[in-house]
């Protein structure tokens, strides 16, 4: 049974509990790339596949249907409203993504992003993605009435990156907690209240 089935399907009151699949913790305990519909479409054209981007929503809201893929809208952080179109996938499981796509070096920023997503999520939040005047911040996480904006980034290895990943914070005029998640050695710490947090550490202790 699809999620959107529940109400029609079931007779008299019932309680929807979203459940997700293990995070780094569970998992560990025991013994995720975003996609949107136009870069689909690109990347099914490239395999010679012509579709056009309303199927490609069709077949999107068939994956968030079935949670194997979720839609993050995108949040004007200015203007505290979220947009109507946009919006990015995530894989529940990155699995799922690498059997599609196969797995690539080159896309591990993109599979951080997903896997500090689920993260995020299973910790129930309510993750955006955040549109700061035209300047992407990959997360925007709410949860009582706090909120914290993350930047993921694989290595904070040239001048550039740092400028790019944490200039889009700086950015931000408010107080809340700006983080930026990267796979470097030394991270730790924080600049002007930035904090530069190790991938493996905040799916640790993040909460």
């Amino acid at each position: 049974m699809l999620s959107g089935e529940l109400s029609s399907r079931l007779t008299g009151r019932f309680v929807e509990i979203p459940v997700f699949g293990l995070d780094f913790n569970e998992f560990c305990t025991f013994h995720n790339k975003e996609q949107n519909s136009e870069s689909m479409k690109l990347f099914l054209k490239s395999q010679k596949v012509i579709i056009s981007v309303n199927t490609v929503l069709d077949y999107l809201g068939y994956l968030a249907a079935s949670h194997l893929a979720m839609p993050v809208k995108r949040l004007d952080i200015r203007g505290k409203k979220t947009f109507e179109v946009g919006e990015k996938y995530y894989f529940q499981d990155t699995v799922i993504r690498n059997a599609l796509f196969g797995y690539r070096i080159s896309d591990i920023g993109q599979i951080m992003e997903n896997v500090v997503w689920h993260h995020l999520v299973s910790h129930r939040y309510e993750v955006f993605t955040g549109d700061q005047g035209g300047r992407e911040i990959d997360f925007v996480a709410i949860r009582n009435n706090e909120r914290i904006y993350i930047q993921v980034a694989y290595l904070l290895a040239s001048e550039s990156t740092i400028a790019r990943e944490s200039g889009n914070l700086l950015e931000i005029r408010d107080n809340y907690r700006k983080i930026v998640v990267s796979m470097d050695d030394f991270a730790g710490g924080s600049q002007e209240g930035i904090e530069h947090v190790r991938l493996i550490d905040f799916l640790k202790k993040f909460d």
